[in-house]
């Protein structure tokens, strides 16, 4: 499968809407800005599968997948780890003696991108630093078993999509029953679960297998989106909010979430030239895709340290009350973005660089480029 760069545009929708969430959570749209991290796991869905979908199964070729997926996450990730854990444990702040113990227990699975499943018991960890690192274990889950379901669906091609569809329905009952059985205020036992969160994955393989499907199977993604956003958009307005503490939006709405989103990477792959290809092609949506990854690092990590100072520095200015918070908002946003740019020209590519070709149809990693 060739690059389409409008996909970029999917993953700069993804990472503004986290921004804006965390950022700008208490104007409108932002309280929806949540499904950002959904929409990047239907994306990794679609790309992961088009990936695997186009390269010969074979050993080389499953090392050599692991390998680019290492390089593409895991270089900054411990980086940045690395940088929090020695501040954590040595600089004796009173600010980290809160998350100090939990850190202290919890340290291993950071490193082994299984942060998490203990998120599953505490909710969010005392010190909140790194609370958005759970995203990034549950795609690292996702790599490790992905190329052997698409293997398996490439094994009964003309059951693929009964196959998701009924996937995404037993996920959906497994939420039901951990929402039942398990329930918290914060809604845990769900939100930071790997395989709660399956059915994002799930619906982003079926985009990419119904883009290669007849029209009449195509209109199942059309019809579903269209229906999940009248009663999305009915919830929305029913609570005045978009929240994802509710039982509907546990249950139920997160799939009902990520079908819009299949919909919106399917139409983008289908055609550069419709509507929505046009918009996702758009700079100011490419240009905060390219650099996405370091951002989503960066921007709670950056602000988490320095929201203290900043909110002292932004009060010298006298601005205003209801446009401190958003100025303190705009100053992260470009802070993350600056750090983003720097650490992947200076620090990402040389590892990006580093990724090897896949084999396919029998020819060298030499003749056939990615």
């Amino acid at each position: 499968m060739n690059k389409i760069p409008a996909l970029d545009g999917c993953r700069g929708l993804a990472i503004l809407l986290v921004l804006g969430h965390h950022f700008f959570g208490q104007y409108f749209p932002f309280d929806a800005g949540w499904t950002g991290v959904d929409l990047f796991f239907v994306l990794s869905g679609f790309l992961i599968t088009s990936i695997l979908d186009n390269m010969d199964w074979n050993r080389s070729n499953l090392l050599r997948f692991y390998r680019n997926r290492a390089l593409r996450i895991l270089p900054l990730y411990f980086l940045l780890l690395s940088a929090f854990f020695l501040w954590v444990f040595f600089a004796k702040h009173s600010t980290v003696l809160p998350g100090l113990q939990y850190f202290k227990e919890h340290l291993p699975s950071y490193f082994l991108l299984t942060a998490n499943w203990p998120m599953l018991r505490n909710s969010y960890p005392p010190l909140p630093h790194l609370n958005h690192l759970w995203t990034i274990s549950i795609e690292a889950q996702f790599y490790l078993a992905w190329p052997f379901f698409v293997h398996l669906l490439g094994k009964y091609p003309s059951k693929r999509i009964p196959l998701l569809l009924f996937s995404v329905i037993m996920v959906i009952l497994f939420r039901g029953f951990m929402h039942s059985q398990y329930h918290k205020p914060t809604g845990s036992e769900n939100f930071f679960n790997t395989f709660s969160r399956l059915d994002c994955f799930l619906l982003g393989t079926m985009a990419y297998y119904l883009g290669r499907c007849t029209k009449s199977d195509q209109t199942i993604l059309t019809s579903g989106a269209g229906l999940a956003g009248l009663i999305l958009g009915t919830y929305w307005w029913w609570n005045k909010g978009f929240y994802k503490e509710t039982p509907f939006m546990e249950t139920t709405g997160f799939s009902l979430v990520a079908i819009i989103y299949a919909y919106l990477i399917y139409s983008t792959s289908k055609s550069s030239g419709n509507f929505i290809g046009r918009v996702m092609q758009q700079q100011w949506l490419t240009i905060p895709g390219k650099y996405s990854y370091g951002i989503y690092l960066f921007h709670w990590l950056l602000f988490q340290s320095f929201q203290i100072p900043a909110y002292r520095a932004f009060a010298h200015l006298k601005l205003p009350a209801e446009y401190h918070d958003l100025a303190i908002g705009v100053f992260f946003t470009f802070l993350s973005f600056a750090a983003s740019y720097l650490s992947f020209h200076c620090f990402e590519k040389y590892f990006l660089s580093k990724k090897l070709p896949y084999i396919k149809n029998g020819l060298s990693p030499d003749t056939y480029p990615i």
